[in-house]
């Protein structure tokens, strides 16, 4: 018979197997330890529950080019918005690590955002190598020195982000259509009062619609038709001579230069000369506007939100509790509310869609489940091995949540899929151990938690190995912190290191212990029953 092969293993594979073969027997010795450790782990996977909520799930990027969006009071005049732009700017460019500021004031005539004079952008670049938590502190403190002004400090990012986003912000919307502004604030006053009238719905308001001041001119028909004037003629002289109308084009030096009509600067800016501007006639003889029109300064909208050709006012509230039943009971109650012709609301926010939401998520998480279970047993080949790997599953991932405080918490996109990759890793321990389980038992080689015992001794050199490989690519990214370029890879690294501790812990020392109990002692072989002794013959 020819010589078999020597194994050679390297130093840590001979460390792996010394240390779980004397671990694995001090805790298969004593389940006791064993349960008293999964009870505390499981608390620790209870630390996920404060954590949830209240955050973005999108990091935040250390971007250097910072947007800087202002809002003033509605009806300021440009000059003003101006002045105080220059005045924020000038400020803005004494703080330390500011390399550049630049502005716009309003809109450009053919742009796509909605815009009005009193507001602004101020776009900010820092430097490379300032701070980037403190120059940002800095920027917010120089705009609380300007009462008045709303600014909100905003990265290019998170501002294209935000453009797009179609929820809302509040956790109940309930938007009123119609074509009438008075109407429309009537019954959203209607709907706030039977919004604070439901269970669970906390601090229902109607949403102001900024209004500016205005000019009205409103014509005076039997006056107009005096003079031989339809309405049209007077609106149409009215709105060329305050703002304008082209009426052709100079050429010169291969620019092209509106010609426009319009009204003398001290007859636009004074409501007195605005009502004795001269409108033509017919006859050929001018008549003051002031004569054929009521000129007066009235509110009006700012933006004029609408879905389609409707008008909306909003009205919002918080929920407290479970949003499913609130949102139900808010459109059930809505449908019983009265409208006008032509007027209708709509329930909408976030408690609709995080009902829905969790919905979806519940149906996904318990097919996700059964799945692994199935796994689990088929791997295993028996429902209680099955159950106790998958119970192992949240245990293994309990280090993850523990550290995800560290990294700014478990509510971002970049801790969640560091502890779902670590559950990946324990699903993928959990099967392999429960393989190789069936395997020795199949060979005949052990049986029970003899078994157990050596398909865990064999599963811990992988194991210890893909867990320190882990961690060293991870260190990296850990330790360095948040920096510019890592803002979504530091929260992975975190959580996944603390989960991989707790990973190992489990995988390593909890489930064979656990299942070596489940499984029990193999009964000690006993000798064969010796054969009676044959009479002697008499």
């Amino acid at each position: 018979m020819g010589d078999e092969p020597a194994r050679r293993d390297g130093p840590f594979t001979r460390t792996v197997l010394r240390l779980s073969g004397r671990w694995l027997a001090d805790w298969t010795g004593h389940p006791r330890r064993a349960w008293a450790l999964a009870g505390v782990l499981a608390v620790a996977a209870l630390a996920v529950v404060p954590q949830l909520g209240g955050r973005s799930l999108l990091p935040t990027l250390q971007d250097r080019d910072l947007l800087l969006q202002v809002q003033t009071v509605p009806g300021i005049s440009l000059p003003e918005m101006d002045r105080l732009t220059a005045a924020v700017s000038r400020s803005l460019r004494a703080v330390p690590g500011v390399t550049s500021v630049g502005a716009h004031v309003g809109r450009a005539v053919s742009s796509d955002q909605l815009a009005g004079v009193n507001s602004a952008e101020v776009w900010i670049t820092l430097d490379g190598a300032a701070d980037y938590g403190r120059s940002a502190a800095a920027i917010k403190s120089v705009l609380r020195g300007y009462p008045g002004l709303r600014a909100d400090l905003v990265t290019y990012p998170s501002d294209r982000v935000a453009q797009l986003a179609t929820g809302a912000n509040e956790d109940l919307v309930v938007r009123v259509y119609g074509a009438g502004l008075s109407t429309l604030l009537r019954k959203a006053r209607d709907v706030r009062v039977m919004l604070s009238h439901v269970p669970g719905v906390v601090n229902p308001v109607v949403r102001p619609v900024p209004m500016q001041p205005a000019v009205e001119v409103r014509v005076k028909l039997p006056a107009a038709l005096k003079y031989g004037l339809r309405p049209g003629d007077v609106r149409r002289d009215t709105t060329t001579l305050t703002s304008g109308l082209i009426v052709g084009n100079l050429y010169e030096q291969s620019k092209i230069f509106d010609v426009v009509v319009w009204g003398a600067a001290s007859t636009r800016s004074n409501l007195t000369e605005l009502g004795n501007m001269l409108i033509g006639t017919p006859s050929g003889r001018p008549v003051p506007l002031k004569d054929v029109a009521t000129i007066a300064i009235v509110p009006e909208p700012t933006v004029v939100t609408h879905d389609d050709v409707l008008r909306d006012v909003e009205v919002v509230a918080r929920v407290a509790g479970d949003p499913g039943p609130v949102a139900a009971a808010v459109k059930s109650r809505l449908a019983a509310m009265p409208m006008p012709y032509e007027y209708h609301a709509e329930v909408s926010g976030n408690a609709t869609v995080r009902h829905s939401d969790l919905t979806r998520v519940l149906a996904y998480g318990a097919a996700a489940l059964i799945g692994i279970f199935l796994l689990l047993q088929a791997a295993a080949a028996g429902w209680r091995r099955a159950g106790l790997l998958l119970l192992s599953l949240p245990l293994s991932a309990a280090g993850g949540v523990l550290a995800a405080p560290l990294a700014g918490g478990i509510w971002s996109a970049a801790a969640l899929t560091g502890v779902f990759a670590v559950l990946a890793l324990a699903v993928h321990a959990a099967v392999q151990l429960g393989h190789r389980i069936h395997v020795v038992e199949q060979a005949g080689q052990a049986t029970g938690s003899d078994a157990v015992l050596a398909a865990a001794r064999e599963r811990a050199v992988p194991l210890a190995g893909s867990a320190l490989l882990t961690a060293v690519v991870l260190g990296p990214a850990a330790v360095w912190g948040s920096v510019a370029g890592l803002e979504f890879l530091h929260p992975l690294a975190v959580t996944m290191l603390g989960g991989l501790v707790s990973l190992a812990v489990t995988q390593l020392l909890v489930v064979p212990a656990l299942l070596v109990t489940a499984a029990g002692r193999p009964p000690e072989p006993t000798a064969p029953p010796e054969p009676a002794a044959a009479p002697e013959p008499a």
